[in-house]
């Protein structure tokens, strides 16, 4: 999995994401399904409704981490 770096307006700051493994490499920039990325720092700092950094609420973004690390998140964290 590729990861890069993109920047979240929740955090101030770069954060690691990355493109499923199914997905491949990272192609044009819209090319991917929301679906198949992730931020790989999705957690306790997670707040709002929509993960900025995708466009995707953040329940889309728990399952995406979940399938993308094999690691839930703690179901209060975000």
């Amino acid at each position: 999995m590729e990861t890069q770096l993109a920047y979240c307006s929740a955090l101030d700051r770069k954060v690691r994401v990355a493109a499923n493994a199914e997905a491949g490499a990272w192609p044009e920039p819209g090319a991917l399904d929301p679906h198949e990325l992730v931020c790989l720092e999705f957690g306790a700092s997670c707040t709002g409704t929509f993960c900025p950094v995708f466009r995707v609420p953040v329940e889309t973004m728990r399952e995406n981490y979940l399938r993308a690390t094999g690691r839930p998140t703690d179901p209060g964290e975000a």
